[in-house]
C-alpha cells in the first residue's frame, strides 16, 4: 500500500486495522447461491494515485489504469470527480487538480508551522522518509490542460467498461491545507462543533447555497458519457478537525446558526442544551443532505433518467481517522439513508468498510438490508484481495449474501500485485463471459 497525500483514511492511520478487519470477515453459507456470473465486479478509482507510480497524465496513462481494471475482472468502474479540494475534469465552479496551486499553502507533506507539523507528525510520525522524492512526483499531477473524465469515459466504452463518476461531496479538502476554492470563499458556510469551533473546510448542506454548488458540479458531471452516479458521503477533509464525533460515536457537527435556529422554531428548545444524541436534534441534522439527495436525484433523472444512482455511507461499526468512532449514517454522519430509500432516491447503497467493535463486511451488509428494507440494491464491500483464495472468500460471501454486486476497494491496489498473472487468472477470468 502505498503513500499519497489523497488517501489518509488508508495510509499510516490504519493499516494493520483494516487488513486485519478484511481477513477476519465471517463468511455465511449459502442455501440458494446464485449463479456466480451474476456478481457484478465494481471498483473505485483515483487517477491521481495512479499518477503517482506511472507519470502519465494523457490518454495513455488512463487507457493503461482501464486495461489493468479490466484484466482483473473489474468491470464497472467508478471515476474520481473530486480530490483533495480539486476537481480531475474542467468545471466552472471548482479548480482542476494542480499541484502547482496546492502547494503554495501549508499541506499535509509540507507543514509551514508548528501546529500543523504536529498534526502531520501524530499521522506520519515518519513523514520525512521518501518526502522529497514523494513531492518530486506529486508535481506530475497538473490537470488544468487535461480532462481525465472525458478519455476515462471514451476508453471505457472502447474496453466495454461501465463507468461512473465517484463523487465525494464532502471533499472540500483532503487531509489538510488543499481546500477547494468554494470553501476558502464560503467559510460562513461551513460546519460547527456542539462548542462553537467551527470547521477548516466542511461544508453544511443545510445552506441551500451548499447544496446549489454541489448540484453545480453535479450537472456538470452529467453532460460526461456515463453510467451512473456515486455519492460518497464517508470522505471527509481536514483532518485538523478530527475528532468528527463524541465518545459515542454521534455526529459533533451540524450546530451551524441555520440548524439551531430552525430547531429551535421548530421545538422551543435550544440544541446545545439537550444531549448531542437526541434523536430529534439528529434527525433535524440529516435534513439538509436529504433535500439534496432529493435535488440531486430530480436533476439526474432530467438529465439522464437512466443511469444509476448509488451512494456509500457508514455502519454501526465504523471509525474514522485513530479510531474515532461512527455509530453508523443517522447518528455518526447525520444522514437519513432509510428516508432516500423510502423515497427511492437511490438505486443503491453500500456501506465503507473501516471495522472496529467486531464489525465485518457481512454485518455491514445485512445492517443495511435492514436499513432500507429491500427498497433499493445493498452491494457487499471488501478489500481487493491478494490471493485467488481470498477472492474467492469474497465471491462464496457475496453468494451466501445473495448481493449482486461487490465494491471492492479500491482498483489501485491492483497495480502493486506481485501476482498479477495469478489475480487476474482468477479475477478476470471470472467475470469472462
Amino acid at each position: 500500500m502505498h503513500w499519497n497525500m489523497f488517501r489518509f483514511g488508508k495510509f499510516v492511520l490504519t493499516f494493520a486495522i483494516i487488513f486485519s478487519c478484511v481477513k477476519t470477515t465471517t463468511v455465511v453459507q449459502a442455501e440458494e447461491p446464485i449463479p456466480q456470473k451474476k456478481i457484478l465486479l465494481s471498483s473505485p478509482l483515483t487517477f491521481t494515485d495512479w499518477v503517482l507510480r506511472h507519470g502519465t497524465v494523457d490518454e495513455e496513462g488512463i487507457r493503461y489504469v482501464l486495461q489493468e481494471c479490466k484484466n482483473a475482472g473489474l468491470n464497472t468502474i467508478y471515476w474520481r470527480v473530486f480530490d483533495a479540494g480539486y476537481t480531475t475534469f474542467p468545471s466552472q465552479f471548482a479548480d482542476s487538480h494542480s499541484w502547482s496551486e496546492m502547494e503554495k499553502g501549508s499541506h499535509f507533506w509540507g507543514p509551514k508551522n508548528p501546529e500543523d507539523m504536529a498534526v502531520t507528525k501524530r499521522y506520519a510520525p515518519n513523514f520525512e522518509e521518501g518526502r522529497e522524492r514523494l513531492l518530486e512526483k506529486f508535481q506530475l499531477i497538473e490537470l488544468k490542460d487535461f480532462d481525465t473524465l472525458k478519455a476515462a469515459c471514451k476508453i471505457a466504452r472502447e474496453l466495454g467498461i461501465s463507468m461512473n463518476v465517484w463523487y465525494t461531496l464532502n471533499e472540500d479538502d483532503h487531509g489538510y491545507g488543499h481546500t477547494s476554492r468554494f470553501a476558502k470563499e464560503h467559510p460562513q458556510y461551513v460546519w460547527v462543533k456542539r462548542d462553537g469551533t467551527k470547521y477548516h473546510s466542511q461544508m453544511s448542506f443545510a445552506w441551500s447555497e451548499v447544496r446549489e454548488y454541489k448540484l453545480k458540479v453535479l450537472e456538470e458531471l452529467l453532460e460526461y458519457d456515463v453510467d451512473g452516479v456515486f455519492f460518497d458521503w464517508v470522505r471527509t477533509g481536514d483532518i485538523r478537525d478530527d475528532p468528527q464525533s463524541d465518545a459515542e460515536g454521534t455526529a459533533d457537527f451540524g450546530y451551524e446558526e441555520i440548524n439551531i435556529q430552525g430547531f429551535m422554531e421548530k421545538y422551543g428548545i435550544d440544541p446545545r442544551e439537550i444531549p448531542n444524541n437526541d434523536e430529534r436534534w439528529v434527525k433535524y441534522r440529516t435534513l439538509g443532505s436529504t433535500e439534496f439527495m432529493r435535488e440531486a436525484h430530480k436533476l439526474i433523472r432530467e438529465k439522464k433518467p437512466d443511469i444509476k444512482i448509488s451512494a456509500m455511507i457508514h455502519q454501526p461499526w465504523a471509525y474514522r481517522g485513530h479510531q474515532n468512532k461512527i455509530n453508523g449514517s443517522l447518528y455518526g454522519l447525520c444522514l437519513d439513508v432509510e428516508t432516500w430509500a423510502k423515497e427511492k432516491l437511490i438505486d443503491s447503497v453500500v456501506a465503507a468498510g473501516y471495522y472496529m467493535d467486531g464489525g465485518n463486511a457481512t454485518l455491514a451488509y445485512e445492517y443495511l438490508k435492514d436499513l432500507t428494507h429491500g427498497q433499493v440494491d445493498v452491494w457487499l464491500y471488501r478489500w481487493i484481495p491478494n490471493s485467488p483464495a481470498e477472492f474467492q472468500n469474497c465471491i462464496d460471501e457475496a453468494n451466501a449474501l445473495k448481493a449482486k454486486q461487490i465494491l471492492f476497494w479500491e482498483a489501485d491496489y491492483i497495480d502493486g500485485w506481485a501476482n498479477e498473472e495469478e489475480m487476474n487468472q482468477a479475477m478476470g477470468g471470472y467475470a469472462s463471459p
